[in-house]
């Protein structure tokens, strides 16, 4: 089947919509969707070629049969300058997407979606290809989203989407996947180590966010030093990921905080007798103008954090269904930033969990156009426990929506800041998947033009974004592409309440919260902590 000569327009936003006529980026756009049905049109010859050569031999041994599928293989490899395994997987994913997506292959073959998408949407397929009442419905998502995503969008909706279509196999694959964990270390010939690790995603998000917070202060505390201690940083200031003119990179940053924990000494021992060390995890202050020396690692000591550094309260977002919290329902998990899914066992452990400190949120959810789920409110529960705090009894918290709250200071801060970042998830520019966490809170309206510190002006972005739109020149949801808002809209709210100056009736100790309270639940897990030199220490204990 060859494709016809019809090219499929972009897939944009209304906001970005007015890139499709800027008329260098329209002839880019035209080639990039020739190339795609090119590819597409290149498969469907590969596999036609496939087809007759085994079509001519069907009636040889299944020996000789093989034999002919490797040929096929090889004449193509020399034809293309492509190795034979490559084309493999190229023709594999192909015939997979033809015989199991049929909807998805359609948009793959007329330009609609690339390759990487399509084969992205088919192996996350794989899991699922035994059930025939659920591929149709994968197939006909993945055929219409997928257009509008990039790759890493594509990644992490498949990645949720498949545990929610079939939970009890997700289960089961995760605690599969448990048996392949490892680590392993690789020893260059320039003095550094590559290290290799498969572990569980509950044992390492915490020291990712550790080392991320870490990494952050130690840069910002460096730049200052550099500019003689007198710059005032704020949590919002940008922080640059680069090595430039020496200047220590935020990577570097965060590799020199896991080098620390990897080298900290354990307790001296005497010969004969066993007393437990403690690695890495110390909880005094960096020193930022300390000694010029260098730990066991080579890496200078302002930079390596040996000495003291100041207790990282690093904090886990995970989305949990009211349902799966109280053993109704056994949907899936998912992180606040989207980057991972927890199997309903698995978030239940860490709810349940009586060394862990959680903070728990009500999250309210409307429907995007898309047909996604958005949060429009977030209220703090009442109740340590999550699973009393949704099932009435307890009730909510007569605190009203945090979304609606007001800060009298320019930078959000405390609760405010905590549920604009389980609001947004990830940097809000279009396509970026950053997690909101690691990124920048940003004004809308910039603060000195009179903007607010409210839920409504505030986005979260990612370094990277935050400097293009410091720039203006970024174009956000509700504004036209010179970067001018249009009048917003009024903010979806539950039935019946118009306005949330006062908490409304429901959010009492009597009874349960509406069914849109109570959708899902949200907790920023804070690990439980354990004295340190009479300092306080986030301890991952999951």
């Amino acid at each position: 089947m060859k494709c016809s000569d019809e090219l499929p327009a972009p897939v944009l936003p209304d906001h970005l919509a007015p890139l499709a006529r800027e008329a260098e980026l329209a002839d880019a756009w035209k080639q990039h969707a020739m190339m795609r049905k090119a590819e597409a049109a290149a498969v469907e010859s590969l596999l036609a070629y496939k087809a007759r050569k085994l079509e001519e031999a069907k009636d040889r041994h299944t020996f000789h049969r093989r034999a002919v599928e490797k040929a096929v293989l090889q004449d193509a490899a020399v034809v293309l300058g492509m190795t034979t395994s490559a084309v493999r997987r190229f023709m594999e994913s192909a015939l997979f997407l033809q015989n199991t997506l049929p909807k998805t292959w359609e948009a793959y073959r007329t330009g609609v979606i690339d390759l990487s998408r399509a084969t992205r949407a088919a192996q996350a397929a794989e899991d699922i290809a035994h059930r025939d009442d659920i591929l149709p419905t994968f197939d006909a998502e993945a055929a219409e989203k997928t257009p509008g995503m990039n790759i890493s969008e594509v990644d992490q909706w498949v990645k949720r989407r498949v545990p929610e279509l079939d939970t009890e196999a997700y289960s089961a694959r995760c605690e599969r996947a448990k048996k392949n964990r490892y680590v392993a270390f690789t020893h260059r010939d320039d003095g550094m180590t590559r290290i290799h690790a498969l572990l569980p995603t509950v044992s390492v998000v915490a020291l990712e966010r550790e080392l991320q917070a870490e990494a952050r202060t130690t840069v910002r505390g460096n730049r200052d030093a550099a500019a003689g201690g007198t710059a005032i940083t704020q949590s919002s200031d940008p922080i640059d990921d680069s090595d430039d003119g020496g200047r220590l990179s935020l990577t570097q940053a965060m590799a020199d905080a896991f080098s620390a924990r990897l080298s900290a000494a354990p307790a001296t021992t005497v010969p004969g007798a066993t007393v437990p060390g403690r690695v890495g995890r110390t909880a005094e202050r960096h020193e930022l103008s300390g000694s010029d020396g260098e730990n066991a690692s080579g890496i200078p000591n302002q930079y390596s954090g040996s000495g003291p550094r100041a207790p990282i309260n690093a904090k886990i977002g995970i989305l949990v269904p009211a349902e799966t919290l109280t053993g109704q329902g056994n949907d899936p998990a998912v992180s606040e930033d989207g980057s991972f899914v927890l199997p309903a066992a698995e978030a239940r452990r860490i709810a349940q969990d009586p060394r862990a400190d959680h903070d728990w949120y009500a999250a309210g959810t409307i429907t995007s156009a898309q047909g996604e789920a958005e949060i429009s409110a977030v209220l703090p529960l009442k109740s340590r426990s999550a699973a009393k705090g949704v099932t009435g009894g307890f009730g909510l918290s007569r605190d009203a929506d945090l979304l609606t709250k007001t800060s009298p200071s320019r930078f959000a801060g405390g609760k405010l800041k905590e549920a604009v970042l389980l609001r947004d998830g990830q940097c809000r520019a279009q396509g970026c998947t950053r997690p909101a966490w690691s990124g920048e809170i940003d004004h809308r309206t910039p603060h000195e033009q009179g903007g607010a510190t409210t839920a409504a002006n505030l986005q979260t972005l990612c370094k990277e974004h935050h400097t293009v739109k410091s720039h203006g020149l970024l174009t956000m949801p509700g504004e036209n592409a010179s970067g001018h808002q249009h009048p917003p809209d009024e903010r979806a709210r539950p039935s019946g309440t118009s306005t949330w100056d006062e908490p409304p009736d429901w959010l009492s100790d009597q009874g349960p919260p509406p069914a849109w309270a109570v959708g899902s639940a949200a907790t920023r897990t804070r690990d439980s902590t354990e004295s340190l030199n009479g300092q306080q220490v986030p301890v991952q204990r999951h």
